[in-house]
Parts: structure tokens; sequence; C-alpha cells
């Protein structure tokens, strides 16, 4: 069974952080359509709770397995809080850090 490409980059996302234990829940629209709203979406967005001042050590990790969207996608995530991945099927992956 084939999955689609953003549920399967999402199972990807999914399976990285439950191996490391980390918290975390899909948010956009994979999480409207849980709940049986249709709803178009082109990436798989995810919000990782890390807190304040330990972003580095859930930031580096994904970077090493996931492609960076962005030239300077470690310093962007520290910034804002956002660091912009890709799958590697090429779904674009938003991982949102939180405390």
């Amino acid at each position: 069974m084939s999955l689609d490409p953003i549920l399967a980059a999402a199972w990807e996302l999914q399976e990285f952080c439950e191996a490391r234990g980390w918290r975390f829940c899909f948010i956009g629209g994979i999480a409207v359509q849980r709940w049986g709203e249709p709803r178009f979406t082109a990436d798989a967005d995810l919000t990782l709770l890390t807190g304040f001042g330990e972003e580095e050590s859930f930031i580096d990790p994904l970077l090493s397995r996931f492609r960076p969207r962005r030239d300077d996608a470690r310093e962007f995530a520290l910034r804002n809080r956002v660091l912009l991945l890709e799958a590697h099927n090429g779904t674009p992956l938003d991982v949102a850090t939180r405390s």
C-alpha cells in the first residue's frame, strides 16, 4: 500500500521524533484532516516541544536526518523558532519549536 506523499513525509518525521522520545503534535492541514475536514495542504507541519534554550539539541539531529530548505536553516530556526526541512520524498516539513 502506498501512502500519499504528504502522509508518508509526516510518518517519516513522526517515526524520527518518536524514536527519540520527543513530545510533538501535528498541526495545520494534516491535523484538520484528522477530524474529517478536507483541506488542501502541500506540506507537513509539526510543533515540537523543545523548551526555551534547548532548541539546538532538537534542531541538530533533525538537520542530520532531513534536508534543509534554506542554506541558513539552523540559524533561521534558532532565530524564528521554525525549522524548514524536506522529507526524503521532497515534501516540505515545517517544524515549529515551542516550550
